[in-house]
């Protein structure tokens, strides 16, 4: 989905082409033409702060009509996605690496000869 852009700023242009290119659907809300608009699905010349704003609108008023979203409303397994977010768990500690391994292996295997 392109919001917003005339998708002449590269690189980020490329990223609706590799989407396209990939399979993807594209989708652009833009008041003026882009380079992708024959390659869009959907495409809709708006302002798009106002365009997004009736689509949210849209979505909402279909959320709360339909019986599936009440079904979610009134599962309490639905109730974690509702709470705060869990702390994320510390970072573990990063595994040694070949090379420090290699050098206490070769430590070990010379204390006997020390001597």
């Amino acid at each position: 989905m392109v919001i917003g852009s005339t998708l002449i700023v590269y690189p980020a242009a490329y990223m609706p082409i590799y989407a396209v290119d990939s399979g993807a659907k594209l989708v652009i809300i833009n008041l003026s033409s882009t380079p992708m608009d024959k390659q869009a699905s959907v495409l809709i010349k708006a302002k798009a702060g106002e365009t997004m704003s009736e689509i949210v609108q849209r979505v909402r008023e279909k959320l709360t009509r339909s019986p599936s979203a009440q079904a979610v409303d009134s599962n309490p397994d639905t109730e974690s996605y509702r709470q705060e977010p869990k702390q994320a768990k510390p970072p573990q500690p990063k595994p040694p690496r070949r090379e420090d391994t290699d050098q206490i292996s070769h430590h070990h295997s010379n204390a006997g000869n020390e001597g």
